[in-house]
């Protein structure tokens, strides 16, 4: 068990470290017909096997468009209350868009999204005893209108068809002071800016139109803890299956609704059932949003009973995104409750080769 804990902190250092390309929705005279330049920055959520370390108790989980690959941590707060190394890491891919996205074409994307949608994660944990964690899951997209590389440039709204024709005039111009064919196009230092910038209003505002867009998710994990944080001993304590629908209200809002189904080990050791039904509010836009949330325990020993909470949601440029929330909820017996917090830092790789 050793390996996968190390294998996995490679591959989120590897998330860390990656850098942007410039993508470009057209090129040579002609709408890019590849994936890769279609990809919008939006809110990366957290990765099923993620959710299933309580690294927080909200239940909830959230459907985004897909990504190549994303990385969430938590709990970077040591006992003393001084930022340490965070003690959960997940990660989460996509396996068929990994292999195909340098050449893989909007059309082949669109005939086949179920399963380039398809995701693995994993994630570790340590607790205050030093004992590991080691979760795996698989999430799917049933619906996702939020995806710009399923529609590519051509007719998926007027504005960013408006901005492709503008693009495919400055190669138009371009050709004409290169010459005829078979010479190559040569872009001016102008004319590159310009190609950038409309490139990158297409997707801003994709990403500000539609970050609320329609979607359904459903996704699956299981956990199992061991002795130490070497992985020693690891033993199955928890499954969970969630299914989420998110609805958008205008250009400001998006309302999810989600329940989880599965089962958990208690303190015990024995096998208790562990069903929720939660509902979230988000209001603000791509780059900034707010959220509030409310929680019920339909049949769970091992979840709090209710949990009321709300939070923010914040785009930090080129490297990744904040999450930030503090609540209140019950115990799993209904009594007592107290206040919960939560902190992420997540982050993905905007293009891969």
């Amino acid at each position: 068990m050793r390996r996968p804990f190390r294998q996995l902190g490679h591959v989120a250092a590897l998330v860390v470290c990656a850098q942007a390309g410039r993508a470009q929705i057209v090129r040579d005279l002609a709408v890019s017909p590849f994936v890769k330049d279609y990809k919008v920055d939006f809110a990366i959520p957290d990765a099923p096997a993620f959710k299933l370390l309580d690294v927080d108790e909200s239940a909830i989980l959230r459907p985004q468009t897909v990504r190549d690959v994303s990385a969430a941590f938590d709990a970077f707060r040591g006992q003393s209350g001084s930022f340490v190394v965070p003690k959960q890491i997940g990660v989460e891919f996509s396996p068929a868009l990994i292999i195909g996205s340098r050449y893989l074409k909007v059309s082949d994307y669109a005939t086949q999204r179920f399963l380039y949608a398809t995701r693995l994660s994993a994630a570790t944990s340590r607790d205050t005893l030093n004992r590991g964690q080691l979760a795996a899951g698989i999430r799917f997209s049933m619906k996702d209108e939020q995806d710009l590389r399923a529609k590519g440039a051509d007719g998926t709204d007027t504005a960013v068809t408006r901005m492709t024709k503008a693009m495919l005039t400055v190669y138009s111009a371009a050709r004409n002071h290169s010459g005829p064919p078979p010479a190559p196009i040569v872009l001016n230092d102008d004319e590159k800016k310009l190609l950038e910038a409309l490139s990158d209003s297409i997707k801003s505002y994709w990403a500000d139109h539609y970050w609320n867009a329609n979607s359904v998710e459903i996704a699956f994990a299981g956990r199992a803890s061991t002795v130490d944080s070497l992985g020693h001993d690891p033993k199955f304590d928890s499954f969970g299956a969630w299914g989420t629908y998110a609805n958008g209200i205008g250009g400001w809002g998006q309302f999810l609704l989600g329940a989880k189904v599965g089962t958990a080990r208690d303190s015990a050791g024995k096998f208790h059932p562990s069903n929720t039904l939660a509902a979230r509010l988000y209001i603000g836009s791509n780059a900034l949003k707010a959220f509030v949330e409310v929680q019920n325990a339909i049949d769970s020993k091992t979840d709090a009973q209710w949990l009321g909470n709300s939070g923010v949601e914040l785009k930090l440029a080129s490297i990744g995104w904040i999450t930030t929330s503090a609540g209140v909820a019950s115990t799993p017996s209904g009594d007592k409750p107290h206040l919960i917090s939560s902190f992420k830092f997540k982050t993905g790789i905007p293009g891969l080769p």
